[in-house]
């Protein structure tokens, strides 16, 4: 099965499942056969802006090759900049480590088991338009399914390989699998929002998706590392179990890296939904 094309199968019912948990969702339109460029298939919605009441027209994609940099440019001015781990690791103060980062994420997020959607202000007159939003998710089956295996060179992203692997060996695949007794879940690989539309909906709406999602392949459980105090809140607040939980201070003595001068909270968490 084809899981990028799946994700896309029953858009209709996913906006009718976020539209009532979203007041900000106004108009549950949908184009599923317009062309944008080569066979994607575009998907529309609307969003209300709570500050000032405007309308923002967006609309859904998957990755492709002809928008992969500008994917990669949001990525890393919104994602590597400002995650926690990726601070950790000082990838962003060291141009080498950049540029190395920028190398490794061209090849993952190619790889056919990486499940990547982006939201992008809707133009009609242009089929370039700005994206605002990325969703990385990666359907998890099997206990090898990691990046333990990525070779850095730069400190900062040998750092950051350290970081992830440390994650892993905390608590990994495998213990996911034997606590919740399942044999796949969808992995939360990162959600992207542009600071100008962090206050329209598009993470709580990408959230209904993800869970519809699971639900319609029969995907049994979601999980995420919730590593800042705001994925920590919105997670309990959206009713997700933490599942594994450690001090940030045993992650330092951990790695032999400060956290000093970034913004943490006491612990850092695995999260997880059931999908009932």
């Amino acid at each position: 099965m084809n899981y990028r094309l799946v994700t896309m199968f029953n858009i209709k019912r996913l906006v009718q499942f976020a539209f009532k948990n979203n007041k900000k969702i106004i108009i549950r339109k949908y184009t599923p056969n317009l062309k944008l460029k080569s066979d994607q298939i575009c998907n529309k919605l609307m969003l209300r802006n709570s500050k000032d009441g405007s309308i923002i027209r967006l609309r859904i994609e998957d990755l492709s090759q002809d928008i992969f940099e500008e994917f990669l440019d949001f990525t890393m001015n919104y994602f590597v900049k400002e995650e926690i781990t990726h601070k950790i690791a000082g990838i962003i103060k060291d141009p080498e480590a950049m540029k190395e980062y920028r190398e490794i994420s061209t090849e993952i997020f190619k790889s056919p088991s990486i499940i990547t959607k982006l939201y992008i202000i809707d133009d009609e007159t242009n089929c370039n338009g700005k994206i605002v939003g990325a969703s990385m998710t990666k359907l998890i089956t099997s206990v090898e399914d990691t990046d333990d295996d990525i070779i850095a060179k730069t400190e900062a992203m040998k750092r950051y390989v350290h970081i992830l692997t440390t994650f892993n060996k905390m608590y990994g695949i495998a213990d996911v699998m034997r606590t919740y007794n399942v044999n796949c879940y969808l992995e939360d690989l990162g959600m992207i929002v542009h600071p100008e539309y962090r206050s329209i909906g598009i993470a709580l709406f990408e959230e209904e998706a993800r869970l519809l999602i699971c639900k319609q392949l029969n995907i049994p459980l979601a999980g995420a590392w919730c590593t800042s105090r705001k994925s920590q809140k919105i997670g309990k607040e959206r009713n997700w179990i933490t599942a594994f939980e450690t001090p940030y201070k045993k992650i330092e003595s951990l790695l032999g890296i400060s956290f000093d001068g970034i913004d943490i909270p006491p612990t850092c968490k695995y999260m997880v939904y059931k999908i009932e």
